[in-house]
């Protein structure tokens, strides 16, 4: 049995909500899932679940499969910095599903973000955001940093480890089409006239038949070849998830591969401003959850 930690994220947000309502709608009976809460914020904000259990570690919460509520008075952050170092003791055992956290909030945990904060855990590894949509999925080879130190980061190394992490999880969800990986300049590169990343990079990692390119983004994306592809590899943040947004809507989730549990993700924010209005959509946190369940396989 796998156990998968929830942090619904900001107090303020609608993470809690979210989660609530995609738990009532998914599969419960062959995983355990543990949520993370305050109490008396839960109480006050659902007070239809006033008889709800809730637990103070893990070592409380049943081994049994269903949903349960641990309750912390730490910060939102704070539970995912706790619920990864139980992941990283039992990487087979114990995943993670986010709820969306605002930037400030990783203060207290001194990261910028989820997949920051995985780097600093895990610095040896190549971690890539990867996003799971309708149409298409998407994994980034590099992704938070500025546009002039794209072309510094990328390496034989980083695109062969993103092509395999996107393969081997084409594999594990049968996805069925190839992997196309995008070049970085213009025209890709144009034979060197354009810049020479993809000669001396793209075109020199090892791919079999189920992986091509480089290619040009703006014919792929205009003539909407994208939907002949289940994952296209892009080369930096706005490549890879202005057109993913645009085409696949904010019903997508994320997962970070190359690291040694599962950890999934919604791809929206906290959307503070219909807080508490029961109004938010689930459709990304059932999203993440369900592709949480189907990368333990």
């Amino acid at each position: 049995m796998h156990t998968f930690f929830i942090t619904p994220g900001e107090f303020h947000g609608v993470g809690l909500e979210i989660s609530l309502k995609a738990l009532k709608k998914i599969n419960t009976s062959t995983e355990r899932f543990i949520v993370w809460t305050e109490k008396k914020y839960f109480l006050k904000n659902f007070p239809e679940l006033k008889s709800t259990n809730f637990y103070q570690n893990t070592l409380e919460v049943p081994k049994e499969p269903g949903v349960f509520f641990m309750h912390s008075t730490l910060s939102p952050a704070e539970w995912f910095k706790e619920s990864v170092k139980v992941c990283k003791k039992h990487p087979n055992e114990f995943g993670i599903v986010t709820g969306p956290l605002e930037k400030k909030s990783f203060n207290d945990i001194n990261a910028l973000g989820h997949t920051e904060y995985l780097r600093q855990v895990f610095p040896d590894l190549s971690i890539y955001m990867t996003f799971f949509g309708d149409v298409y999925n998407c994994l980034l080879l590099t992704d938070h940093c500025p546009l002039k130190d794209v072309s510094k980061l990328l390496s034989k190394q980083i695109i062969e480890k993103g092509l395999y992490e996107a393969q081997s999880t084409s594999k594990k969800l049968k996805y069925l089409k190839p992997i196309l990986l995008l070049g970085l300049n213009p025209h890709a590169g144009e034979g060197g006239l354009l810049g020479d990343e993809e000669r001396e990079l793209h075109l020199q990692v090892k791919k079999d038949n189920t992986i091509l390119g480089p290619i040009s983004p703006d014919g792929l994306f205009g003539l909407a070849a994208y939907k002949n592809y289940s994952f296209i590899v892009a080369n930096y943040h706005d490549q890879g998830l202005i057109p993913f947004k645009a085409i696949n809507g904010f019903s997508a989730a994320q997962a970070s591969l190359g690291i040694p549990f599962i950890r999934t993700s919604v791809d929206h924010g906290t959307a503070s401003d219909i807080f508490g209005m029961d109004k938010a959509n689930p459709d990304s946190m059932i999203r993440a959850i369900k592709l949480a369940q189907g990368l333990k396989l």
